[in-house]
């Protein structure tokens, strides 16, 4: 509706309002605009109880009209600034009182919420968010009552909607769960307790949301307020048995089912400390039979708390497992044999049956069960059911080399005797059927080849070892036995001895018929290794027959990767290139990558000499070559490689190949000779730009020799950039990239090729700059590139051109591209290359008003050279800080940023009087920083990187550290640990917490003697830092409290280089630091003790994450270590009863772990 012509009267301002067509819009605009904001404000007398009386009438009515207004969020939104309106003046806080005496909140806001909830506008963010405000406000000024039903089903849709919008911000979600935490606790305090009914509803309708909330949402102090919640629901003083019931309530809820593996676990960890094993058992199914997708890890987290499961209660999900036969039914039954091995005993076939269909999950089942019946020193059954399992199951995972390494540790660690028993019955049973699979007799092989190599631990070994020489008789005796198994066996027999010992056997198995069997010419290359006149012709035309012929990819991959040794000194280079061939050919990647990683490999020539010339010859081999050491080729193969990668600029492995092959010049190659090779890099863009500069240098390495090369290549860039126009700009830009390069990173110890360098940047500089002065033949794009050329020209280069009409130019182009983001960026960052053309003041404000982080690389560039000019860096200082004094809140980013970098570059001045005058405006910047700061509770990653800035200011800058200046950033420490406390940012809290301990340390490390006589300072630092670090510690973790530990390191335990003395003579000085040693702890003792009393009433009010233990435990004790006796005693008098017994502990803890004595 339109407004009324006029409205200065009470009477008609109340009719428009109270009009059932006038709008929430229009109420709103009238109230805001006109009744507080505009001309008209008096012309309604006491507004704000009309208003209140207004908007709770409206909220409490049932129509289609006042539906629409319920759902505004200019309703809720009017509601919350009337409100915030009458908080200034008490009379009226008394007036909404008495209106919100009126409202029926329980039946009012329990229909809104469900309204909400049906038309979906729980996505309006806005709307919920101003909702939630009012809710807050009137639940916390104003006494209200809820029906248990009432109480439910607002929780339910609070809950709802924590669940169901993600875009809520993390302030509204915390208010949505602390408002649940409120409302539940108004109908569960004292005597006042849901019912068994509500109780169950509460779990089917709101636990499931609640648990997921809790772990999308929940701060850890929500978080366990949440957890109280389920605790208190679940276990009812009066029926604490209840607990069944209620978890089948929960795993019948619609929503149950979108309940995720952590949400899961979350319930049951604050189930199992509560109820006994038979409870949790029932829990158990419930939640297995519910949830059988988390069935495995349910099993584990309780089998992690110590609870013993009954067997019967495992029996029933085994055997529903064994019938579903997924993954996670694998690691159900894992937890389950793993807790009770009547369970292993008892369905061994099953799973052994389920193992062999060979999942991905077989092999950690099967390994459990072999673990479990190691436990129960069953090993001996296990054989003889692992046999079965291989004549049953023939070729299937129980034969495979992955299982019988793992098995073979077990069984050679066992004792002497029960080892030499198991193995005398099955070489026994082998000689009575040597064509049956002798799996056990293989694995002992392969674990005692474990000492024999080396490759496990020296204590181990000797055991291994121990048990070899007395099994070596039972396993030689079967080296002359025949069967289908028989040269597998012998390889590993010949592979624990040497041939000497077994000289016999060995002239006895090259005198045998050669087989078709990969281990027969692996036993005989392992007998020709260690004496190579047993080798003989027939044998290399029998190998080579086989390895073309009937050999599988895996002989290949072994001979290459065991036995190329032996292969070099059998074959002649035809054959090993013959070998190669086939060997490449056939092998995957990964396979050929292990080969030639192996440095051993690398180290033969024959056979790399031969992959290297295979790899050169196929186009789809040469990525092999970025495996291979540049010392494994020759000379010609290096050129021949950098000559072909030239041409295979596209292939990804082709920068690789060429960086590696650098490494050894060969100065003949098309890539290192030929100028137009160095183009075609260039052109492929940046990433080959350390390969460019790496041929540059070799050039510049030797000028005499490559005088032609570098004739040609100075040439060709000043032939182009003579004749650079708007024309040939795009073709010229490959030599510019390469002249910047050549400018940039090059290395110059010839004078004369800096001399030369420099001319030729005078002449590109003149030049490209002259084409910016008519750029309408240039686009945004060009002219970007020219900007960006000049800008890192300048940057890196000392030469300096004077070029008239520059600001004219610059000028020019600003007010052509005034909307281009980027080329007004690009422009700034020219601005800065330049020296002495624009005032310090005009660079830096021109970077305020660009305000992004961008440009933060460019000004530290721009600050480092302005560095050198003592006037005006100290100008520009000042300067910035008058400006921040004038400054918006918006600002102190920028400003921030600003000073940190001020700080980062300023040099110690000359002149006395500088070095005051810095010192000056050093205190007043971080002063100005500190209050603003806390004025406006401003903790970004900013600050993080000017904690960063200062650490490193105080151990490089010492002189920029008055006695005043160490004060104020240790008052400025204790305040940002202390900020760290109200932040949810993991990131920040962590990086902040360990710049916060870095700079304390470098403050004592550094500046010790300015802080001698304030303890007190060191103590309120401290005090904050252990606080911050336990209360959280979840975001801290392990890297903060190891910065702390070093912090408390460094204050404890002095460091002597660190401490200033005269004298000079080396008796004397030792003398003095000793004195000053002592000085320093004794002054310690007296506010140590101030810290310890701190930790422990940190100690009862937090709890201490197991991430920091460790660290925390050792400051601690570095602290105490420092106490007399006496010391310790007035701590232990001081405390009281409940702090006494944790000191004991604590001291405890030292006498045991830290405390030296003479007999640790």
């Amino acid at each position: 509706m339109d407004l009324p012509s006029k409205l200065d009267n009470t009477e008609s301002v109340t009719k428009f309002l109270r009009n059932k067509d006038t709008s929430v819009d229009e109420i709103y605009n009238f109230v805001i605009d006109i009744l507080y904001n505009g001309n008209d404000q008096n012309c309604l007398p006491y507004k704000e109880k009309f208003i209140l009386e207004l908007l709770i009438d409206r909220i409490s009515q049932s129509s289609k009209l006042t539906q629409k207004f319920k759902q505004s969020e200019k309703t809720w939104k009017l509601f919350n600034f009337i409100w915030n309106k009458c908080k200034a003046d008490s009379r009226l806080i008394s007036v909404r009182s008495k209106v919100l005496s009126r409202l029926k909140f329980g039946e009012v806001f329990t229909k809104i919420f469900a309204e909400l909830s049906a038309a979906g506008l729980y996505k309006n963010t806005e709307l919920v968010d101003e909702l939630l405000k009012t809710v807050d406000s009137i639940i916390n000024s104003t006494r209200i009552h809820l029906s248990d039903d009432q109480n439910l089903m607002i929780i339910n849709h609070l809950l709802e909607f924590a669940v169901k919008e993600p875009q809520y911000t993390t302030e509204t979600h915390q208010r949505l769960l602390s408002l649940v935490i409120v409302f539940f606790q108004q109908n569960n305090k004292g005597n006042l307790k849901y019912d068994n009914k509500h109780r169950a509803e509460f779990a089917k309708l709101c636990l499931p949301n609640l648990l997921m909330a809790m772990e999308k949402h929940a701060t850890p102090k929500i978080k366990d307020s949440l957890s109280s919640i389920i605790v208190q629901l679940l276990f009812s003083e009066t029926d604490p048995d209840n607990v069944v019931s209620l978890i089948g309530c929960f795993s019948k809820a619609e929503n149950a089912s979108s309940l995720g593996e952590s949400e899961i676990l979350d319930l049951l960890r604050l189930i199992i400390p509560k109820i006994s094993i038979g409870k949790l058992e029932e829990v158990a199914q419930i939640l297995v039979s519910a949830f059988p997708q988390y069935s495995a890890v349910l099993i584990k987290e309780i089998a992690e708390m110590n609870k013993s499961l009954s067997s019967t209660f495992l029996s029933n999900l085994v055997e529903e497992a064994l019938g579903r036969k997924d993954g996670d039914s694998h690691k159900l039954i894992i937890y389950s044999i793993r807790r009770n091995a009547d369970i292993c005993l008892k369905y061994t076939d099953k799973i052994c049956e389920l193992c062999q269909e060979n999942s991905e999950f077989s092999m950690p089942l099967l390994k459990e069960l072999f673990d479990s019946y190691a436990k129960n020193r069953d090993l001996d059954l296990f054989v003889k059911i692992w046999s079965d399992l291989i004549s049953k199951y023939p070729g299937s995972i129980f034969e495979s080399d992955s299982f019988i390494d793992y098995v073979s540790l077990k069984y050679v660690t066992l004792s002497n005797t029960q080892l030499s028993a198991l193995v005398e019955t099955e070489v026994n049973e082998y000689i009575g059927s040597p064509n049956q699979n002798p799996i056990f007799l293989l694995s002992i092989c392969k674990g005692l080849l474990k000492a024999v190599s080396g490759s496990i631990q020296n204590a181990v070994s000797k055991t291994l070892l121990h048990n070899l020489l007395h099994l070596k008789a039972l396993l030689v005796s079967l080296v002359a036995l025949k069967g289908q198994y028989c040269w597998k066996l012998r390889f590993y027999i010949f592979s624990l001895f040497d041939v000497e010992e077994l000289a016999d056997d060995a002239k006895y198995l090259v005198n045998q018929k050669h087989e078709n069997d990969s281990y027969y010419f692996f036993t005989m290359l392992r007998i020709f290794e260690q004496n190579t006149d047993l080798a003989n012709d027939k044998f290399t035309k029998n190998l080579d027959s086989f390895y073309r012929k009937k050999s599988d990819s895996r002989f290949k991959s072994v001979l290459f990767s065991r036995f190329f040794m032996i292969l070099e000194e059998l074959l002649e280079v035809n054959k090993i290139k013959k070998f190669v061939e086939v060997f490449l050919k056939e092998s995957n990647q990964e396979v050929v990558r292990k080969v030639f990683s192996n440095p051993l490999i690398q180290t033969r020539p024959k056979i790399m000499s031969c992959l290297i010339e295979e790899c050169i010859k196929h186009n789809k081999m040469t990525n092999y070559l970025q495996f291979i050491s540049v010392y494994a080729f020759t000379k010609t193969q290096r050129q021949q490689v950098l000559d072909l990668m030239v041409e295979r600029l596209d292939d990804h492995s082709s920068m690789l190949i060429i960086e590696n092959i650098l490494k050894m010049p060969t100065y003949k190659s098309k890539l290192e000779t030929e100028f137009d090779s160095l183009l075609k890099l260039a052109r492929k863009g940046c990433q080959f730009s350390s390969i460019i500069v790496k041929i540059m240098n070799i050039h510049l390495q030797q000028p005499t020799e490559s005088a032609k090369y570098i004739h040609q290549f100075t040439n060709s860039i000043a032939e182009v950039i003579n004749k650079i126009s708007p024309r040939t700009l795009l073709d010229s830009t490959d030599y510019l990239e390469l002249f910047l390069l050549f400018v940039k990173d090059c290395t110059f110890n010839d004078p004369k090729m800096n001399t030369l360098k420099e001319k030729l940047i005078e002449t590109a500089v003149k030049e490209i700059t002259h084409l910016l002065s008519d750029t309408d033949n240039l686009s945004a794009e060009n002219i970007e590139w020219i900007l960006t050329f000049l800008t890192e020209i300048n940057f890196c280069s000392k030469v300096e051109v004077k070029i008239d009409s520059l600001k004219v130019i610059v000028s020019q182009l600003g007010e052509k591209y005034t909307c281009h983001r980027e080329m007004k960026l690009t422009i700034f960052r020219y601005i800065c290359s330049l020296d002495d053309i624009y005032k310090p003041s005009y660079v830096i404000a021109l970077f305020l008003v660009l305000n992004t982080r961008e440009l933060d690389d460019t000004i530290d560039l721009y600050l480092s050279k302005l560095a050198s000019r003592e006037e005006d860096f100290l100008e520009t200082w000042i300067n910035i800080h008058k400006s921040f004094e004038e400054s918006n809140p918006e600002d102190i980013e920028s400003y921030i940023r600003l000073f940190t970098l001020m700080i980062k570059n300023v040099q110690k001045p000359t002149v006395a009087e500088k070095v005051k005058t810095i010192h000056r405006v050093f205190v007043s910047s971080i002063s100005q920083i500190y209050h603003e700061v806390l004025k406006n509770d401003y903790l970004t990653k900013d600050i993080v990187a000017l904690l960063n800035c200062l650490k490193t200011t105080l151990s490089t800058k010492t002189w920029i550290f008055t006695q005043y200046a160490t004060e104020l950033n240790l008052a400025f420490i204790s305040h940002i640990s202390s900020m760290l406390l109200n932040r949810e940012d993991e990131h920040l809290v962590k990086n902040c917490y360990v710049e916060l301990c870095q700079v304390t340390s470098s403050v004592i490390l550094y500046q010790r003697k300015r802080i001698s006589n304030r303890h007190h300072m060191i103590n309120s630092v401290l005090t904050s830092l252990l606080k911050t670090l336990l209360a959280r510690a979840h975001y801290i973790r392990g890297e903060g409290s190891l910065a702390f530990e070093r912090l408390v390191s460094n204050l404890c335990e002095p460091n002597a280089n660190n401490l200033y003395v005269k004298q000079t003579d080396n008796s004397s000085k030792d003398i003095e630091i000793n004195n000053a040693l002592s000085q320093i702890k004794s002054a310690m003792r007296k506010f140590i003790p101030v810290v310890i009393f701190n930790y422990i009433t940190f100690y009862l009010k937090y709890q201490v994450d197991p991430s920091i233990k460790h660290e925390l435990e050792n400051a601690i004790f570095m602290m105490i270590d420092l106490l007399t006796l006496n010391e310790l005693n007035y701590i232990n008098r001081s405390l009281d009863h409940q702090s006494r017994q944790v000191f004991r502990n604590i001291y405890e803890e030292y006498k045991k772990f830290y405390k030296w004595n003479e007999n640790s």
